[in-house]
This record gives C-alpha cells, structure tokens and sequence, in this order.
C-alpha cells in the first residue's frame, strides 16, 4: 500500500496506508502562459492559479484553460519508503499534454501547437508510465497542455471526460490494472462471438422454415447488437477524440436497432400486429438519441437508459398476454426479460456516480456480470423461445415422415414391379456401357501411340537442329583439310616430275609449299578435334561429386592459370588481374573441376574482349579484369568485371546459345558460355550479365 501524508498549501504530502492508488486532484495551479522555463523544480508559481484537473471538461474546469497553451505543475512529498519502489502513473485525459516529473519529460500525449488548427487531443486511456522519481522528498509535476477546439463530448455509464486525471500507484499494480482494462475487449469479443454463433443458427433456421420470419427477425436483431458492440469497444479503444461522439452515437443507434428488431421479432411470433408499436419505439429512439446529443452527460445517463426499459417493458406485457392465453412457453420471454430489467437497474445503480472510471476496476466483477446479465439475458431468452418453437415443428414433422413411412408402405408392391422394369433396362444400358468402354479404350490407346510418335518426332527435331548446327561448325576446318589434302597430292606429283628431271631447286620449292600445308591441315585438324571435345564436354554429364571447397583459393587458382595459359596463345598480351575476395567464411559444395572450367571460360572470354580494345586503343589503354567473391542470402557469387567494349544489347540474349561466337571464325567454337550456364545451372545457380557498351561487362556466378 502506498502511504500518504497530510496536505499543505503548498506541498502536497502523500501518506495513506489505505489506499493502493494516489489520486492527484488536488493542489495544482496553472497559467495560460507557455512558459518553457515552468518546467523547472524551482520554478516560482505561486501567483498562478488554483485548478482540479481531475474533473470533467465540461464542469469545474475554468473556460480559459480551455483555450490556448498553458502550463500546470503541482509539488508533492513521497515518503520514503515510496521512493525506493517502482511507482507508475496512470493517465486519462481530454486534452493534449507534455508531463514532465522534475524537469524530466516522462509522456507526450497528442499534438500541442499555438495554432488552434494543430492540436490534436489525445486520450491514452490509463496507460501506466513510469515515473523516475528523484532522490528528493518533494517531486514536481510540470503539465504542457492545450485543449482540442470543437471537440463535442458524451459519456457513458460511469464514465467521464476528465481533463486531466492522474493517480499514482505501484508499477506492478499499474501493469495490473492496465491489463484488465484491455481484458474487457476480449471478453465482450466472446460474448458477441456468441452472439454471432446465435445469428448463424437463427438464420439457417429462417432458410430451412421461412415461413417463421421470427427467426429472421431476430438473427437480424443478433447482427446489429455485435456490430453495436465492436462499435462502442472501438469508441473506448480506438477512437481519436474528435471522433468519440459519432462513434457513441453510431453504436447506440446500432443497439437500438437491434432491439426494434427483436421486438419486431416477437410480435411476430406471438402474432401481435400491431405495427404502430414498432412506429412508436422508433420515434422514441430518434428522440431520444437527439435528446443525448444535446444534454450531455445525463443525456446518456438517463435519457438513453429509458430506450431499453420501454422496449424490455412492451416485451414483458406481450409476453405476458400470450402466456394468459395457454402460450405456456412466452413465460421464458417474460423470466429472461425480467431478469435484464432487474441487471440493467443494478448496471445503473453502479455504474452513474462512481467516483473512478469503473474501466479501473477488475474485469470480472459483480459490475461486469450485472451488464452481462443486461447484454445476454434478452437474446438468450428469446433464443430459448425460438428454440423450442423450433422443436415442436420438428415434432410435427416427425409425424408427418410417420404418416409417410405408411404411404410408402402402401406402394412398395408398385415400387418393386418398377425396380425389376428398371433391373432389366440397366441390363441393357450396362451391355451398352461395355461396347463404349471398349472403343473408348481403343482411342485412348491409339492416342498414347500418336502421343509416342509426336514426342518421337519433337526429339528427332531437335536432334537434327543439334546435327546441323555441329556439322556446320565441324564443315569449315574440314573443307581446308580437303582442299589442301587435294592441293598436297597435286604437289607431291609435281615433286615427283622435278625430281625425274634432276631439279632439284623447284623440288625444294615444292617441298616447302607441301610443308606449309600440312601446317594448315594440322591446324584445322587440330580446330575439328577441339570442337568435338568441346562438343563432348556440353553434351555430357560431370561424372564428379560436390564436396566442400574453398571457392576463394580455387578462383584465384584457375584465375592465373587462365592468364598464364592465354598469355601462352597470345605472346604480346599483357593485362592488370585485381583480386578482391570476402573475407567470410568461402567454403561450398560444388564440383571444383565444374566451377573451375566456368572460371576459366569466363576469364578467357574477358581476356579476349580487353586484348581486342587494347589492339584498337593503341597504348592509350589499360586492359583490366577484376575477380571477386562475396556471400549475399546464403549463396555464393563470383563476379568477373572487364573494362573492354562491353556486350552490346542486341546479342546479350543470345551469348549462353551453343556455337555462337563474336570471335573471327576458327578462333572459337561458341560452346565456353553454353557448357558453362549447364554447368552453373546444375549446380542450382544461376549466371548473370551486365554491361554498357563502351565501359565493359561483368559476368555474376551465383552458387
């Protein structure tokens, strides 16, 4: 328990063994001044003001506080024994407000501007905040505030719109309390989840039987009353405070509603027209929802308490009447009535004059189970009435399935000569369904066979597509080994006549031509055998197995393997290698072989690009290609940069297509790229590519 002590003029000293909480409503003094410097402990505020905060807006609350910027602040004394304990403070307000506790900001509530047009009030609805309190036996509150112009304010059961209201307590208790404010949402979602469960069953009994429109009536009357009630939580809850009093009215209407229409619903049943009753009830809630609008506080306090109790009473005398006329089960619709009149006066008797905000007391107590009984007790009860009604009727109908069963009796003898007419038809549709079993069977097989045969036919396509496309690359190297075979045999006969005539001079001519060409046939043999390893190469698969490899050190490694095998090819090459790899953990599962020759593939292709600027520069150039590595979402990626004329546009689609090549012809075969995207791709990555012409490519291995 929180101690308080007694009160002075100037200091307020806090010492109660008997209560829990410090309610702070007396002792503050303000000033419409906005002075930053109030915020100090020292500040001098004697000449301010006397105020109570803690009252309603719309009472005690003088009418320039209501205007502008101003400042509040009140001393107080802790004993002790306070100080050493986790204190919170909770708060409900109706303005905007900076608190301050000794000259340290502890909570901002809404918008506070000098500009009538920028406030925003705010209310956090007894949100607890923890309060740093000083090593000093007086702590000084320092309140900036400004009230929201135009704001139009309502109440609720025990419910009221303080202007500013704090009260002290210990931290675990303001946890404690704050929680069972927003326990109370939950609880209202079960009850009107209930009551939705209610309305799903009343309406699937209006569509089985809608002669009875009772139950439509009151399904519908279900309907409103849930949505009345997430209305009026997301009026406590949830609702700025310049939108409480649509969202107050909104949801009051809604309830209403729905309590015309349970009426409606039980006139229905009890078969009382009398259609100028639901006239008249409805009158008297427009009136009386016009009535709360303008009379606040007790516009809702009492005004609106009259809506339920005229509708709750026409019940109780309807009911009442059918039951004096042998209607024996209208006597559940008078007990369940009953019982919400006697709740709903027990509601008010609580609820209208309590000194706190009865959201502060715990969820579950005799003040919640009095509302609940007022909530729940009326669609309960007439639940129960349709409910039964629903009973007898199915009672009736059993008899009548029993009246029935005997007719049905009655013409089994009939219904038996049909079944053996109907017997000796389905012999026949049955011989019918084999025979168009049979030939169905025969189409879908001779379907299967045309099946085969197209597939057949698409892989011996693109089998021929793949032949062309080798025979055409291997016919170039072959058509030089011909033509200079053909030439070397005409050579070899010249030889031979030189030789016979002993001149020996053209025979050495002869015999350098005949060994200049073997050159060539050696070359383009050896440019056929390449394009068939290569060939090999693509179309087979890797026989090796992923094992975890350090990429950093294989790239670096089949890097300067493929320089220094270019540079073996081309003896005037020269270019710059910048190696830049992630110092992270490097290590994949992959083939190394597979990866390694993709590295390679790519280099050599980068190689090619920079030697070829570097030819058309003229010394003004500097061929580089940058080799990096770095990890990015669990995969691995290998970039390979060049600084040469870059890919152009119009071919970048088309470079991972097997054969195609931009080099001179017999300088390439156009599979590097393709082997390599097949190897990359069977290894669950993928290769990208960007360029700008002019500035150079990269090529990204993703792993």
């Amino acid at each position: 328990m929180l101690p308080f002590f007694l009160q002075s003029q100037e200091i307020i000293i806090l010492d109660d063994p008997g209560k829990s909480f410090i309610l702070l409503n007396n002792g503050w003094r303000y000033s419409m001044t906005d002075q930053p410097e109030a915020v100090m402990p020292g500040f001098d505020d004697s000449r301010w003001k006397p105020i109570r905060p803690a009252a309603d807006i719309h009472d005690s609350i003088p009418e320039d506080a209501k205007k502008g910027v101003g400042w509040m602040r009140l001393r107080i004394r802790l004993p002790e024994e306070a100080g050493r304990r986790k204190m919170s403070m909770l708060v409900k307000q109706s303005v905007a407000s900076e608190i301050y506790l000794n000259g340290i900001l502890i909570a901002t509530y809404g918008t506070i501007n000098s500009k009538n047009g920028l406030i925003k009030a705010e209310d956090p609805h007894w949100a607890p905040v923890y309060l740093p309190l000083s090593n000093d036996s007086v702590q000084t509150f320092s309140v900036r505030f400004a009230a929201q112009p135009g704001i139009k304010y309502i109440t609720f059961y025990g419910t009221t719109n303080p202007f500013l209201n704090m009260m002290i307590m210990r931290e675990s208790d303001a946890i404690g309390k704050y929680r069972g404010i927003f326990t109370r949402p939950w609880l209202d979602m079960f009850m009107q989840g209930i009551m939705f469960m209610a309305f799903i069953l009343h309406m699937a009994f209006y569509i089985m039987y809608p002669a009875r429109k009772a139950n439509l009536y009151f399904s519908l009357a279900l309907l409103f009353t849930v949505t009345g009630g997430i209305v009026h939580n997301y009026y406590y809850y949830g609702a700025d405070q310049d939108k409480k009093f649509q969202f107050g009215m909104l949801a009051s209407s809604i309830h209403f509603v729905g309590q015309i229409l349970m009426l409606a619903s039980i006139q229905n049943y009890l078969n009382v027209q009398k259609k100028l009753l639901l006239w008249l009830t409805g009158v008297f809630c427009i009136a009386s929802l016009i009535t709360a609008s303008l009379w606040y506080k007790k516009g809702f306090e009492i005004t609106l308490s009259n809506v339920p109790f005229f509708i709750y009473i026409m019940i109780i005398i309807i009911s009442i009447i059918a039951w004096r006329r042998n209607m024996k089960e209208a006597r559940i619709l008078t007990i369940g009535f009953v019982i919400a009149l006697i709740c709903f006066f027990l509601f008010l008797t609580n609820a209208i004059g309590s000194v706190t905000d009865h959201l502060l007391n715990p969820p579950l107590n005799i003040f919640s189970f009095f509302f609940l009984g007022y909530i729940v007790a009326p669609p309960a009860a007439v639940s129960i009435f349709l409910a039964n009604d629903f009973a007898r009727t199915s009672k009736r109908l059993q008899q009548k399935l029993n009246e029935v069963a005997t007719l049905s009796e009655k013409n089994l003898a009939v219904e038996k000569e049909k079944q053996e007419i109907l017997a000796s038809q389905n012999l026949k549709l049955e011989t019918l369904v084999t025979e168009r079993t049979s030939e169905l069977h025969r189409s879908l097989t001779e379907l299967k066979t045309t099946q085969a045969q197209l597939i057949q036919a698409e892989k011996m396509a693109s089998l021929g597509e793949l032949t062309a496309g080798i025979a055409h690359e291997i016919q170039n190297p072959l058509n030089f080994i011909n033509n200079f075979s053909d030439v070397n045999a005409e050579l070899i006969v010249e030889l031979q006549e030189e030789l016979n005539k002993g001149k020996i001079s053209e025979a050495s001519l002869i015999a350098n031509s005949l060994k200049e060409n073997e050159v060539k046939i050696n070359n383009h043999g050896k440019r056929a055998d390449g394009i068939v390893k290569s060939m090999l190469q693509h179309t087979g698969s890797t026989s090796g197995h992923k094992e975890m490899t350090d990429v950093n050190k294989l790239v670096e490694e089949y890097a300067r393997l493929a320089y220094h095998g270019y540079r073996a090819k081309q003896k005037d090459f020269q270019a710059t290698m910048e190696f830049n790899f992630d110092k992270e953990d490097s290590t994949a599962s992959i083939v190394s072989q597979d990866i390694g020759r993709v590295v390679v593939n790519i280099l050599n292709n980068a190689f090619y690009a920079v030697s070829e600027r570097s030819k058309k520069e003229n010394g003004l150039y500097s061929p580089t290609v940058k080799i990096s590595t770095r990890a990015e979402n669990g995969k691995t990626l290998i970039e390979v940069e060049d600084n040469a004329d870059g890919v152009p546009e119009r071919i970048r689609e088309k470079i991972f297509q097997p054969f195609f090549t931009t080099k001179p012809t017999g300088q390439a075969t156009g599979l590097g790229l393709s082997l390599s995207y097949d190897i990359v791709k069977a290894h669950g990555g993928e290769i990208r590519v960007s360029s700008m012409e002019g500035k150079g490519s990269k090529f990204v291995v993703v792993i």
